[in-house]
């Protein structure tokens, strides 16, 4: 869908199937047509439950955030299912079911907060068990979450483009990795 910003001018905002598919997408537009693009990180959309705005007042006072969660299904080696356990942890994840499929395979199932997913789970989990897991999610709903909007200053003016909202808890180190 066509999109324009003060800061980064007229362009385009476009659906991935991950960072690898994004990041092909990019290198093909400036090797084939020569094309400059500035490629941001996939986001989700938030939910906000707003108790009440008053007159007079610019911004809502927040009740609470809703964060998008997926149901996640994974097929991996059993030696691997610590340290796929592990990095579904990481990515704030509730364990939901095992089931043995044979001797070497699990079935494990997780929820896990859209927005693990979308960035570079697919990647971490292929990277984690040397190719050989295979995953598909599907919409599991909601969950209520503390979320910021971590914002991003140039020459002291705020950009809006490059800020984001972020769970509260990675903002420290999210933050880290911009500067």
């Amino acid at each position: 869908m066509p999109d324009s910003s003060p800061a980064l001018g007229l362009g385009w905002k476009v659906g991935f199937l991950g960072v690898l598919h994004m990041e092909v997408f990019g290198a093909r537009l400036d090797q084939e047509y020569g094309a400059s693009v500035i490629l941001s990180q996939p986001s989700v959309e938030y939910r906000a439950i707003v108790k009440m705005l008053a007159k007079g007042k610019e911004e809502a006072d927040i009740e609470k955030f809703l964060e998008p969660v997926v149901k996640v299904r994974m097929i991996v080696p059993a030696e691997m299912m610590g340290a796929v356990n592990g990095l579904c942890s990481e990515c704030r994840g509730e364990r939901g079911e095992i089931s043995s499929i044979d001797e070497d395979r699990l079935m494990i199932i997780w929820r896990l907060p859209l927005a693990e997913v979308v960035v570079d789970f697919f990647e971490r989990l292929k990277r984690l068990t040397s190719g050989y897991a295979s995953f598909d999610y599907e919409q599991d709903g909601y969950m209520e979450t503390k979320l910021i909007k971590l914002t991003i200053t140039i020459n002291g003016r705020e950009v809006p483009e490059f800020s984001q909202i972020i769970p509260a808890a990675m903002a420290r180190e999210r933050a880290k990795l911009l500067v």
